[in-house]
C-alpha cells in the first residue's frame, strides 16, 4: 500500500520549547509494503521536541529532506529511504540537535545541494546530537549538487555530533560541487565517532568540474575546525594506519561519558580506547576510493586539523 502525498507531510509535530514535559511519543508502524510517496512535493516526517518510533516503512521521493528531526528523540526499525533531496543540508535525514537510533535501515539515491547527501547530523558544543547506526546502509548519494563552496559527505556528514556506526556498508556516493569535495562517502568534523564492521566503497571526493577545486578524503574524512571544539588527541584505524596529532586543547570528560554499551547491546565486546580518541575504529574497510582534483589528499582516508594546516595524515 502506497500513500501519495500531496504537498503537505504525513507528519509534522512539533511541543513548545516553553512546555516543561516529557516528550510525546509518537508512533507510526508499517508492515506488509507500505510506503510513503512525497512525490517531489514536500518532507514526509518533520518532528521537533518529541519522541518519535517508526517501523517497517518506505519513504520515498521526499523534497527539503525526507525526514527532518530538531531536538527530537527518534528510533528507525526497518526502514527505507529513497529518491530524497533537499535544497541545503540531508537528502535522506536532517538531524539537527535529537538523538537518533537506526536498525536496518537503508538509504539509497538521496542528495543534498550542499552537505550530507543521505544524512547530515549536526550538533553545537554540547555534543547533543548523536546517532547510532546498525546493520544498516547508505548508497549512491551524493552532497554538493548546486553548491560552490566544498561539499562534505556524499553519504554523511557530521558535525560537531556523536557517531556510534556498526556492521553498515556506505557505498557509491560522491562529495563534490564547483568548489570540491570532502569525504566522498563519510565527512565527520569534531565529531567524536566510533565505527565497528564498517565498509566504505566505491566512493569519491572532487570537484564537480574537471580541473577545478580539490578532493579530499575519497572514502572517509575526519577533520577538527577549531581547539576549543576539538576535544580528542588522537586518531586510530585498526589494522590499516595510525596517525598521531599532538594534543590541542584539555580533553573534556563530558564526551567520554557517552554510554555507548548502553546504547549498542549486540555488537559483540568493544575494544576499549585507553583514552578519548576522534575516531576510534575497528574492522573498518575502505575500498575502491578516490580523491580528485587540482588539489587532492587521501584517495581512501584524510585526517586534517583546521587548526594546524601542517597537521594532516592521508592514505
Amino acid at each position: 500500500t502506497t500513500i501519495n502525498l500531496t504537498g503537505y507531510p504525513l507528519l509534522a509535530a512539533e511541543q513548545s520549547a516553553s512546555l516543561s514535559l516529557e516528550l510525546p511519543v509518537i508512533n507510526i508502524a508499517g508492515g506488509g509494503g507500505a510506503a510513503i510517496d512525497a512525490q517531489g512535493l514536500s518532507s514526509v516526517l518533520v518532528a521537533s521536541r518529541v519522541s518519535l518510533y517508526v517501523r517497517g516503512l518506505r519513504i520515498a521521493n521526499g523534497n527539503r529532506s525526507c525526514v527532518k528531526l530538531h531536538h527530537a528523540l527518534a528510533r528507525f526499525e526497518d526502514v527505507s529511504v529513497e529518491g530524497c533531496t533537499s535544497p541545503d543540508h540531508g537528502g535522506g535525514f536532517f538531524i539537527h540537535h535529537s538523538n537518533v537510533a537506526f536498525e536496518r535501515v537503508h538509504i539509497r539515491h538521496c542528495a543534498a545541494a550542499l552537505n550530507g547527501g543521505g544524512v547530515f547530523l549536526s550538533g553545537e558544543d554540547s555534543f547533543d546530537s548523536s546517532l547510532v547506526a546498525l546493520h544498516s546502509s547508505i548508497a549512491n548519494c551524493s552532497a554538493g549538487y548546486s553548491y560552490v563552496d566544498e561539499a562534505y559527505g556524499g553519504c554523511l556528514a557530521a558535525e560537531s555530533s556523536a557517531l556510534f556506526m556498526a556492521h553498515t556498508n556506505i557505498t557509491e556516493c560522491r562529495g563534490g560541487s564547483a568548489g570540491g569535495g570532502v569525504g566522498g562517502g563519510v565527512s565527520l568534523t569534531s565529531t567524536y565517532s566510533r565505527l565497528k564492521s564498517v565498509k566504505i566503497a566505491r566512493c569519491s571526493a572532487g570537484a564537480a568540474t574537471a580541473g577545478i577545486g580539490g578532493g579530499f578524503g575519497g572514502g572517509l574524512f575526519v577533520g577538527s575546525t577549531a581547539g576549543d571544539r576539538m576535544n580528542f588527541s588522537r586518531a586510530n584505524v585498526s589494522h590499516s594506519y595510525w596517525l598521531e596529532v599532538s594534543p590541542f586543547t584539555e580533553l573534556r570528560g563530558d564526551l567520554s561519558d557517552i554510554p555507548w554499551r548502553e546504547l549498542v547491546s549486540d555488537v559483540g565486546s568493544w575494544r576499549a580506547a585507553e583514552e578519548p580518541w576522534l575516531l576510534d575504529a575497528y574492522d573498518l574497510e575502505v575500498v575502491d576510493c578516490a580523491a580528485e582534483g587540482l588539489v587532492a589528499y587521501g584517495g581512501c582516508i584524510e585526517y586534517f586539523d583546521n587548526s594546524d594546516a601542517s597537521e594532516h595524515g592521508a592514505v
